[in-house]
């Protein structure tokens, strides 16, 4: 059954619960039946009742659908953007290679050039010499013998092309700024990601929920204050009983 049909089942009060729910009361059911005009008074009690029937729940759902259609946002584009940020390989962004030092393959382990520093040195100083000789690329595996990094080369932070990275890594990355000491990545954070998705798939079983539909909102307010106040009492009596048995 579409939307319009639903908004037929409305009465012209249930109809301006709708219209302020999803508007100027920002989604409280007490403060948008107020508005509609069930008085102060009844308005928290009548607001929870009102939202509960199918008809209005229909309605006020195919109004945020509308919004959410119209903005671009879906539960499963939400979901895909969080699974990004999850799952994305932060080497697709910046990544930390280790290759050879300046000694690793010079003539006898002494200092090596690349042919176009030598070159420019050369014209600034006729009789530069170069006894590790050149052709010193940093890209090449350490010399396992050499004596000046022992075999574990240098290691140097490349940065990749963000507009080249792939679909999960776009998802994760939030953007560079150039400070002082370099360019800074920032990626977002993938534990929280991960944290997200487990929640929403119900993954882990450490979240209980205590729900109390059928309480208006001060009375629900109430109880759940009244549970939290039960458990931290018993936490303390154990807490104490515990020290005293030590």
């Amino acid at each position: 059954m579409g939307a319009e049909a639903e908004h037929r089942k409305l009465t012209a009060k249930e109809t301006l619960f709708v219209f302020y729910y999803c508007g100027d009361a920002k989604q409280s059911a007490a403060e948008a039946a107020r508005l509609a005009g069930y008085g102060q008074k009844g308005a928290r009690t009548e607001g929870p009742k009102i939202l509960s029937k199918p008809a209005v729940q229909a309605a006020v759902a195919a109004i945020i659908g509308k919004r959410l259609e119209k903005q671009d946002i879906s539960g499963r584009r939400v979901l895909a953007e969080i699974a990004g940020s999850a799952f994305a390989d932060a080497n697709d962004l910046a990544e930390v290679r280790v290759g050879c030092c300046r000694f690793c393959w010079g003539t006898d382990h002494k200092y090596q050039w690349t042919e176009a520093e030598f070159a420019k040195e050369l014209a600034q100083n006729v009789g530069v010499q170069a006894p590790g000789g050149t052709g010193f690329d940093r890209r090449r595996e350490p010399h396992p013998e050499c004596p000046e990094c022992f075999g574990e080369g240098e290691a140097r932070v490349v940065l990749k092309d963000s507009a080249k990275a792939s679909s999960d890594a776009k998802k994760a990355y939030a953007g560079a700024e150039v400070t002082e000491k370099g360019i800074r990545v920032r990626i977002h954070d993938k534990l929280k990601a991960n944290e997200m998705l487990g929640r929403h798939f119900k993954l882990f079983k450490d979240n209980i929920q205590v729900t109390f539909p059928d309480l208006p909102p001060e009375m629900r307010r109430k109880r759940i204050l009244e549970l939290l106040t039960m458990a931290a009492k018993q936490k303390a009596e154990r807490t104490g009983g515990s020290k005293r048995a030590g």
